[in-house]
């Protein structure tokens, strides 16, 4: 699918999982990317360091989101860092998980990738 405004290509969102008011994508796509080369779906927007924590440490959401092996972007959590132009990524393998905060929004890697997350507003009763 390609975007409205300025054509770029849109991935599709396949598989996702929602967890309380929020809905995550259960796959890493847009391999070996620039993050700056990354279209985000209007009303998506990239996973945060907290909800990586959250979901990681939760052995059943760990298994159902399929983190137990995976390297993708992250909203950049220190606003110092997001000012000097830097992103951030979230790793998770077999020994531990890890954040990293100080990457150059061009790197990219072949087993580097995306996800997105979409709130969704409280149901008011």
């Amino acid at each position: 699918m390609k975007c409205k405004c300025c054509g770029a290509e849109i991935p599709e969102i396949s598989k996702t999982v929602k967890v309380g008011n929020v809905e995550y994508e259960t796959e890493t796509h847009d391999f070996n990317k620039k993050l700056s080369d990354i279209t985000i779906p209007k009303g998506w927007r990239l996973w945060r360091y907290d909800e990586c924590v959250k979901l990681h440490n939760d052995k059943k959401l760990r298994k159902k989101l399929n983190i137990e092996e995976c390297w993708f972007f992250i909203k950049q959590p220190f606003k110092f860092n997001e000012e000097k132009g830097y992103v951030a990524r979230f790793d998770a393998g077999s020994d531990g998980a890890l954040l990293y905060c100080g990457g150059n929004p061009e790197d990219s890697g072949s087993s580097l990738g995306v996800r997105f997350a979409r709130d969704f507003k409280k149901s008011r009763r």
